[in-house]
């Protein structure tokens, strides 16, 4: 996983995976309707 704690903090965004792309983006979509949906 991409959030990993160790000295240097949060792993650069070039070592990322496409997989950890993906599941980002996922969560933000889904964040994303909940907070509109909350709303309206």
């Amino acid at each position: 996983m991409v959030f990993v704690g160790s000295d240097k903090g949060f792993i650069g965004v070039g070592e990322w995976d496409k997989n950890d792309y993906y599941l980002l983006l996922a969560t933000l979509k889904t964040t994303i309707y909940k907070i509109l949906n909350y709303f309206t």
